[in-house]
């Protein structure tokens, strides 16, 4: 959907509650956003650290990455994406409790250098910043300086694999979003 930019699609997915039995057995509510569609992987941890040769950061993020061959920035930025979403989210309810947000697995393979996602070096231009907007639920570019300044500060916390970790500020290109017309 981001790569056809179709993102008012993307708000509607991100923005509707999700129905889960399992999930109300442990915190009594049948519905979550798209952070339900996240699991937790025992398996594949267990199958890391006691049944494999080679001791991966993240087997997840390493199966999904020879999985994805091809498509796997556009998988790393939905990732990253979401991740801002979930920390949004989080913000905004006072509840920065790392383990119910999103993990963005595939983000370990991501460096700074690299520069940021297409989505937002696009939004350097106000007009395509206007296009993806609704699916922060912002009408400017202001309104996300909280979710970087929470990072800044350590509310929100980045997630680290080792010493790797990113660096959402810079990928994000949040100095540049909006400067051109």
């Amino acid at each position: 959907m981001l790569k056809h930019e179709n993102f008012e699609s993307v708000a509607i997915l991100v923005s509707h509650d999700y129905y889960n039995d399992i999930f109300y057995q442990e915190y009594r509510q049948k519905t979550q956003n798209f952070e339900i569609f996240q699991n937790y992987l025992d398996s594949l941890e267990y199958r890391n650290k006691n049944k494999s040769e080679t001791k991966w950061l993240s087997l997840h993020a390493n199966i999904l990455k020879e999985r994805c061959t091809g498509i796997s920035v556009r998988f790393k930025q939905a990732d990253f994406l979401l991740f801002l979403l979930s920390s949004k989210k989080h913000l905004e309810e006072d509840n920065i409790t790392p383990y119910l947000r999103w993990h963005p697995k595939t983000l370990i393979y991501t460096d700074s250098y690299q520069g940021a996602f297409e989505i937002f070096q696009k939004a350097k231009s106000r007009k395509y910043f206007d296009k993806w907007k609704c699916i922060f639920s912002v009408d400017k570019k202001e309104e996300l300086s909280p979710i970087f300044q929470a990072f800044e500060e350590k509310k929100l916390t980045v997630p680290q694999w080792g010493f790797n970790t990113f660096h959402p500020y810079y990928l994000a290109n949040f100095d540049n979003l909006c400067t051109k017309p």
